[in-house]
Parts: C-alpha cells; structure tokens; sequence
C-alpha cells in the first residue's frame, strides 16, 4: 500500500472518514518477519466510532481499495 507512505495521503484519508462519517481512525505500521519470504511491512487500519458509522467507513474504505488496479510490468521487455 504505498499510498500510505504519502503523509498528504494518510492526512486526507483521516480527515475524510472523520467529516464523512464521523469515526476516528488510527494507522498502524508493523513488520513481520517471514522466514522464506523476508520482511513485510503490514498497515493496520482501525476506527472507531458508533456502528453505523463504523460500518458506512468501512464500506467507504472497500470500495477504495476494489477501484485500485495494479499494474506489474517486466522488466527486460517493458510489457505488462
């Protein structure tokens, strides 16, 4: 998720659920170490507020990570 690693990014994001929704929300950055695989940064996302409110966020938040497209492009031919 490198959005995250944007500060105007997170800042927005907040603010955003905050005035949309009215939750307040809390970013956690943690990194776990996979023997085969190595480190991996993870991003824990909590809010917090009444249910309702929770729930409409968290659907808000869905949404925005289903309408990312990630593209991965070799290398050696520039293809994707």
């Amino acid at each position: 998720m490198s959005m995250f690693t944007i500060t105007t990014f997170e800042d927005r994001f907040q603010q955003h659920l905050k005035e949309t929704f009215n939750v307040k929300t809390n970013i956690e950055r943690n990194t776990v170490n996979d023997k085969s695989k190595g480190d991996k940064s993870r991003i824990i996302i909590k809010i917090t507020g009444e249910t309702n409110n929770v729930e409409n966020a968290l659907n808000d938040l869905m949404n925005l990570f289903l309408s990312l497209r990630t593209r991965k492009f070799d290398d050696k031919t520039g293809k994707e």
